[in-house]
């Protein structure tokens, strides 16, 4: 049932994933073969602002789409549980994005080596910026209230990617407790990446709270664990108490 579903999901969703990674791949290339900036400022624009907007885009497909297109409740009523069906749709919203990121690197990293320029850059930039979206199509998946169509899901996941952007910028504060809590926020690892490969932090005149902090590696493995394997973990239902069998 579980390999049926996932078929059909990415069958569903193909198209929408091939239109935003070429746009985030073509816009990347287009401006590294250009030269108009550098690699590192392509990087950071393009895997940033546009990343996040098409990771919303393939974010609203797998669920608000059913909505939208009033198949829910027959795709509900199929015989396998609720979880894997939800659980599908998860990974395959995850593994689009994790595959934008992916070809787009792929891609950056080709262009910038044709034209002469150093494209060690995309891969800094593109990890912790496809982990971060990762964790944040999680929490947008978790707390989308049901029913939500397209429309509505999008403005929705706006707003929510507000408010994780500043519930992870509080890991940059002063405040121990602020800090603390920020570290648990879905975006952290961009923000984290985006401190250690600016070139105040490469030459140590600002040490900033992420130096007394967990390393990047260390913030990077908590937030998999947190946003990507809890949920999966939840969503199979692992956390459901088994009853005994007469």
């Amino acid at each position: 049932m579980m390999r049926a579903l996932l078929w059909k999901e990415f069958h569903e969703q193909a198209g929408r994933w091939l239109l935003a990674t070429m746009l985030l791949a073509g816009t990347t290339s287009l401006l590294i073969h250009a030269r108009l900036i550098s690699v590192r400022e392509t990087s950071v624009a393009v895997l940033l602002l546009g990343g996040m907007l098409l990771s919303m885009v393939l974010m609203i497909g797998p669920l608000p789409s059913e909505s939208s297109n009033n198949t829910l409740e027959f795709l509900l009523a199929i015989p396998a549980r609720r979880g894997t069906i939800l659980f599908a749709k998860w990974l395959t919203g995850l593994l689009s994005i994790v595959g934008m990121y992916t070809a787009t690197c792929i891609v950056g990293l080709t262009t910038a080596w044709s034209v002469g320029l150093d494209g060690t850059w995309m891969p800094k930039i593109a990890a912790p910026l496809c982990i971060t979206m990762a964790a944040y199509h999680s929490l947008f998946f978790l707390a989308l209230p049901p029913g939500r169509h397209e429309l509505d899901a999008a403005i929705y996941a706006f707003f929510l990617g507000i408010l994780a952007m500043l519930w992870s910028a509080s890991a940059l504060s002063d405040s121990h407790v602020l800090a603390t809590i920020g570290i648990f926020g879905p975006a952290v690892p961009a923000f984290a990446a985006l401190y250690y490969n600016s070139p105040a932090a490469r030459s140590g005149m600002e040490p900033g709270r992420f130096a007394t902090m967990l390393p990047v590696v260390l913030v990077t493995a908590l937030t998999v664990l947190l946003w990507v394997g809890l949920p999966a973990a939840w969503l199979l239902g692992l956390f459901r108490r088994r009853r005994p069998t007469s």
